[in-house]
């Protein structure tokens, strides 16, 4: 298992967390999202530690070590892996079902699973589904280590698509404070276009205001109207960090009462997805594939075998809607973490070769999920 120190509330600890997975927009997505959710414990619960973990196989000596492992104050973040969300097992015809554990079984160990995580003081933080299409997701993992070894013409997203709003700030700043408040901003996670960041634009002009009876004016005096330069400045930001940005940009900014305005933009929305489409710059023999996920993925299983491809779809679940998505798009090929008895028919019925990844990805996702909340810790 990973931990992080954290010093906080488990409210704080989500609060973090919203900054790093994305958010999605139900209204224009294709399909339903699920945030991160608290499970176990209260929301102002004290949070010392914060433990990562799949522990998702039914497998009851590794999950007796991990709850050996939890303490009070520890906050259990849990990446589920089975596609059944263990606190609510769903019914025996959804197709992602594990087909080894009966319902009633599902339901009675997952009763003792969060029992025993309350009784060792800890809570417990169900990461949702957001992360599959996360950037440093499953699918975007296996797409990047396509890109390491082939030639990548395009990634798309094709399935289960997230769609994350983008809202421009703008805000009101004297002159000689611009550069400090947009710094401010731009480390909060606004400004970044693509490659990009700190990407702002700003203009010239004049503020005008009157200091009323109790003000504190950082400009000017009580009863007087004050004009003074003042620079437009205004960027793009992510929904997940837009109250980050807004926090930074208050706290950094010299006035007393700040003007600012937030818009939700219509073009600009960050267009992410828990399936993906490489598009090869050639065409490449199948076992090349293969290699790439034979390392640390260990691929499990190739069929049928043999052939080349242009085009493969990536994805954490290899179900109907993904191989409806691979026909339609002409992949030849779906590099996949967990099957799906229907997937694997819908895939032979129409000659499309499957690569099972091992789930060591999961892992490294965990890790990147790790390293990103360190990373927001240490930066505020």
């Amino acid at each position: 298992m990973l931990s992080v120190p954290f010093s906080g509330t488990v409210e704080d600890l989500l609060e973090v967390i919203g900054r790093v997975v994305p958010h999605a927009s139900p209204e224009e997505g294709e399909c339903d999202w699920h945030p991160p959710e608290l499970l176990v414990g209260e929301p102002d619960s004290r949070v010392v530690r914060i433990v990562f973990d799949t522990g998702l196989e039914l497998d009851p000596g590794r999950l007796d070590s991990m709850f050996d492992s939890l303490q009070e104050g520890d906050c259990l973040v849990l990446l589920e892996s089975t596609g059944t969300p263990l606190w609510n097992p769903p019914p025996p015809d959804r197709d992602r079902v594990r087909r080894s554990v009966t319902r009633t079984e599902m339901a009675k160990w997952t009763t003792g699973f969060l029992g025993r995580i309350e009784r060792a003081g800890a809570a417990l933080i169900w990461l949702g589904d957001t992360w599959e299409a996360w950037e440093k997701g499953p699918a975007s993992l296996m797409s990047e280590k396509i890109k390491e070894r082939l030639h990548v013409e395009s990634v798309t997203p094709i399935e289960k698509v997230l769609v994350e709003k983008a809202f421009k700030v703008v805000v009101f700043v004297p002159r000689g404070h611009e550069d400090k408040v947009r710094n401010a901003m731009a480390r909060a996670g606004a400004g970044h276009i693509g490659n990009y960041s700190h990407c702002t634009f700003q203009a010239p002009g004049k503020g005008t205001f009157l200091p009323l009876e109790g003000s504190n004016p950082y400009i000017g005096s009580t009863g007087k109207l004050e004009m003074t330069d003042e620079f437009r400045l205004e960027t793009i930001v992510r929904e997940r960090r837009l109250r980050m940005t807004i926090e930074a940009m208050l706290k950094s900014h010299p006035y007393e009462e700040v003007a600012y305005d937030v818009f939700r933009l219509e073009n600009g929305s960050l267009v992410l997805g828990g399936a993906l489409q490489v598009v090869l710059k050639e065409q490449v023999d199948i076992k090349e594939l293969v290699e790439i996920f034979s390392g640390d993925m260990r691929c499990a299983d190739l069929t049928p075998p043999g052939g080349t491809t242009d085009n493969v779809l990536v994805c954490r679940f290899c179900g109907p809607r993904e191989i409806s998505a691979a026909k339609r798009t002409g992949a030849g090929v779906v590099v996949y973490l967990e099957d799906t008895y229907p997937g694997m028919v819908w895939r032979r019925r129409f000659g499309i070769c499957g690569i099972k990844a091992g789930k060591g990805v999961y892992a490294d996702v965990l890790r990147a999920l790790a390293d990103s909340i360190a990373g927001e810790l240490s930066a505020y």
